[in-house]
């Protein structure tokens, strides 16, 4: 399981995710990863995404640190789709899961 194929061996194996320590953003540790159904503790019930996903299949692999979260769908991640998943707000579909990790890394550096 990764975010994309091939990651398991190009990036997990000399790197396991990072996380800032005050807000705790960053990519995610393997071992920490979640899926949607792991953070609702069951099916999402919610009218703007519920019947598009499956909770189980999508896994977040990025934390803001303030709700929003990079994540891709299991059955997509070969075509590097990923999608921003927000706790408050309905999510963005069909992005580009690096160049979506690139961007989040510049701010949270920048700050």
């Amino acid at each position: 399981m990764g975010p994309g194929a091939g990651v398991s061996a190009n990036v997990l194996g000399f790197h396991d995710g990072f996380s800032e320590y005050a807000s705790d953003a960053g990519l995610s540790f393997v071992a920490q990863v979640l899926s949607l159904e792991d953070l609702y503790g069951g099916p999402i019930d919610r009218p703007d995404v519920a019947m598009r996903l499956d909770a189980a299949r999508i896994h977040l692999w990025f934390s803001n640190g303030a709700g929003g979260y990079i994540a891709q769908d299991l059955d997509n991640c070969k075509h590097d789709e990923a999608l921003v998943w927000w706790v408050r707000d309905p999510p963005i579909f069909n992005l580009g899961f690096w160049s979506l990790v690139d961007e989040w890394m510049v701010v949270l550096f920048d700050g």
